[in-house]
């Protein structure tokens, strides 16, 4: 059984905006330098995104994949599919399971994917992490 992945084309290797083709290995990463004091405590980190389509996102799905360390490892979270083109939508993902240290907030990344995305150009508003 094959499955066909559609990836993020980005021109301009940055988070404005991307054009979503069929295999292709590229996505967006979005990476963060906290600065926390060494040995604080981590209680929450919650992700949140904004973003929107310029398509109708049809049978498209669109995940937030996050690492503790820097991309050798990753966790997989579903975000919200936008209902609609040119309609803002808001997914706040809790990674406080998975970046449980000051270490692995430091060498956090947050990479933006969509699966089965045709031709799909995103826009984001907004990617913010609290943390508490």
């Amino acid at each position: 059984r094959a499955t066909i992945i559609w990836l993020c084309e980005s021109d301009r290797g940055d988070a404005h905006g991307a054009t979503w083709i069929q295999s292709s290995s590229q996505f967006i990463d979005f990476s963060f330098t906290p600065s926390l004091a060494s040995g604080s405590a981590v209680a929450s980190v919650v992700a949140t995104l904004i973003y929107e389509l310029t398509v109708a996102p049809g049978s498209a799905k669109f995940w937030l994949f996050a690492s503790g360390d820097t991309g050798t490892t990753w966790a997989a979270y579903a975000l919200t599919a936008p209902s609609a083109k040119n309609v803002l939508t808001q997914s706040a993902i809790d990674l406080s399971a998975q970046i449980t240290s000051t270490a692995l907030l430091s060498n956090l990344k947050l990479r933006f994917f969509v699966e089965q995305g045709p031709n799909t150009k995103t826009t984001h508003d907004l990617v913010h992490v609290d943390i508490n």
